[in-house]
This record gives C-alpha cells, structure tokens and sequence, in this order.
C-alpha cells in the first residue's frame, strides 16, 4: 500500500466495503427468501 494515503482514509474506505459487502448480502438474502415478490403474479410457491 502506498505510503501517501492518510490512515483514516484507509480505514474508513476498508470499512465502506465491508458495511456495501453486508448490504448486498441481505439484499440477496431478501431475494432468496421472498421469490414471488420479484416475479410475475402467477409464480408457483417453490420457484
């Protein structure tokens, strides 16, 4: 890592992409758990 960049901005940027990573995966497990609500209206139960 290059010396130039400040500590806090390393931090803080290591940080951001942890807390995105968390957001995506509770978006996915949204998705997972509640299939029907992203599909058409006449999704079978199970798909």
């Amino acid at each position: 890592m290059p010396g130039f960049f400040p500590y806090w901005v390393v931090v803080t940027h290591f940080l951001n992409i942890f807390l995105l990573l968390l957001l995506a995966r509770s978006g996915l497990e949204v998705i997972s758990a509640f299939p029907k609500l992203y599909w058409h209206d006449d999704c079978p139960p199970g798909r």
